[in-house]
C-alpha cells in the first residue's frame, strides 16, 4: 500500500493550519469613509494625483485604559474603500500576545507616515473590540485639524 498520498495530505493540512493561524487571534473588519470624506478624497486625489501613491490606512490597536503605546499596527498602502482588514498576531509591535479586547482606531494618512498630520481622516471603535471579533466596521468620520 502506497502511503505517499496520505503523507502528502497530512503535510498539506499541517501547513494550511500553520499559514492560516489561530482564528481566535484575529480581528476582522472593514474601514469605511463617510460619504462626505469619500467626495473629499476624490477631490484631493484629482487636485493632487501624487497623493494616491502616499495614501496609507493604519489600523491601530491599543489597550482601552492606556492609548499609548499601541499594541498592534496594520499598515495598508493605497487602500480601496471600503477596505477590509485583518489585525493578527503578526501586527503586534512588541511581540505581546493579543488577547482580551482593544480600542481600535483607523487613520487615513495622506503622507504615508504613521504620525497624525492635519487633514488626515480618522475614526475609532466606540467600545473595546475583543480578539476573535469579525464584522467590525471602523468609520472614518473625523478630520485632524
Amino acid at each position: 500500500m502506497n502511503r505517499l498520498p496520505l503523507v502528502l495530505m497530512a503535510l498539506c493540512i499541517f501547513f494550511s493550519a500553520e499559514l492560516n493561524g489561530d482564528e481566535t487571534k484575529v480581528i476582522r473588519g472593514t474601514a469605511m469613509l463617510t460619504s462626505a470624506f469619500t467626495k473629499e478624497l476624490k477631490v484631493r486625489l484629482k487636485k493632487y494625483p501624487s497623493l494616491g501613491k502616499k495614501l496609507t490606512l493604519f489600523i491601530v490597536a491599543t489597550h482601552p485604559d492606556r492609548p499609548k503605546p499601541p499594541v498592534a499596527v496594520l499598515r495598508i498602502d493605497q487602500p480601496k474603500f471600503p477596505q477590509s482588514f485583518e489585525l493578527t498576531q503578526e501586527h503586534s509591535i512588541f511581540g505581546e500576545e493579543l488577547k482580551g479586547a482593544y480600542a481600535l482606531k483607523a487613520k487615513l494618512s495622506f503622507t504615508g507616515y504613521a504620525d497624525t498630520q492635519p487633514g488626515d481622516f480618522f475614526g475609532a471603535s466606540r467600545k473595546p473590540v475583543a480578539i476573535g471579533s469579525t464584522g467590525i466596521t471602523l468609520l472614518l468620520d473625523r478630520e485632524e485639524k
